[in-house]
């Protein structure tokens, strides 16, 4: 009678553990998006539209001390030209942290075409909107035409983060990524997570049953 109650209860265990590994699971993919559309069509729907390289990442603190998916980033980026927007040679944008609160995850060194809406003062870019990485022959210009306003780009950006590029390192070349590797680095991430999610699960899962085999033999 003992042993079944420990069967039971090892059972019990384990269910909430899955429970618990798939509500993870659905957090952790909880940005839902329309696919967006045209490059003339996200035009109208976006406040600023531009072609920029990314220089330096810098995390917003939160100002309760929590952390989670949706705190803000800061990207800067090198500005070219811009269709809408009064562009200057470097803009700050800002996007959620991960692609699970529907955040952009740029990279530093690669150029992109930029969409974003501003919100309370904060040009923000969505992992929804059309942002995309460019190469001089992308569809957009043809689509959109020559930039409304240009930027001579300085060779020396004053950048203090950390994690920005030198313009005049070798290093700092922009690489330009298809779309079929840009896809892939997203199923990347999302493959990294369930890995991870599995792996926690798993080990409480073994936790309990290492604990349940010490119970029945007291």
């Amino acid at each position: 009678m003992k042993r079944k109650k420990n069967v039971h209860l090892f059972v019990i265990v384990v269910l909430l553990l899955s429970g618990l590994m798939i509500s993870e699971q659905k957090n952790a993919y909880a940005c839902s998006c329309i696919e967006p559309g045209s490059y003339e069509e996200e035009f109208e729907r976006n406040d600023w539209v531009f072609d920029g390289v990314v220089m330096s990442k810098k995390e917003k603190k939160s100002l309760l001390g929590t952390h989670s998916s949706a705190d803000l980033v800061e990207w800067t980026l090198q500005v070219n030209g811009s269709w809408k927007g009064d562009a200057t040679e470097l803009i700050t944008v800002y996007s959620a942290e991960s692609g699970a609160s529907c955040g952009y995850e740029f990279e530093i060194g690669k150029r992109y075409a930029v969409f974003a809406r501003e919100i309370d003062e904060l040009i923000e870019v969505s992992l929804c909107s059309k942002t995309s990485i460019i190469a001089d022959n992308s569809d957009i210009f043809t689509e959109l035409g020559p930039y409304k306003f240009e930027v001579n780009v300085s060779p020396t950006a004053n950048l203090s983060d950390d994690l920005a590029i030198d313009p005049s390192s070798p290093d700092s070349i922009v690489k330009i990524a298809t779309e079929e590797e840009v896809k892939q680095s997203i199923q990347d991430r999302k493959t990294v997570l369930m890995v991870v999610f599995v792996g926690v699960a798993l080990l409480f899962i073994v936790g309990a049953f290492v604990l349940i085999r010490r119970m029945m033999r007291k």
